[in-house]
């Protein structure tokens, strides 16, 4: 995903599932108002540690992907009450 597309600060709702990104960009915490985000189906081996800086973040689906950790900084996504990771390396 471009960088661009996170950095419009007013991005609620992302639906990215079964598209092949393997990464993340750090712009990701850019997206202070983002709520829901879905990634399932993908690549990502990885999440940038800015993910934690998504404090409106409340669902996050990472299902199958390649996710063999969690960075600790998703402790900052304070309103996260929904986290699907199922079917990764974790």
């Amino acid at each position: 995903l471009p960088p661009p597309v996170f950095e419009t600060g007013s991005l609620t709702e992302l639906a990215a599932g079964s598209n092949h990104i393997a990464a993340l960009p750090e712009e990701i915490g850019l997206c202070n108002r983002l709520a829901i985000l879905g990634l399932s189906g993908n690549a990502l081996a990885a999440l940038p540690p800015s993910i934690g800086q998504c404090s409106a973040l409340r669902t996050l689906r990472l299902s199958d992907n390649r996710l063999t950790a969690l960075p600790d900084s998703l402790g900052g996504c304070a309103s996260l009450t929904e986290l699907y990771v199922s079917r990764n390396d974790l």
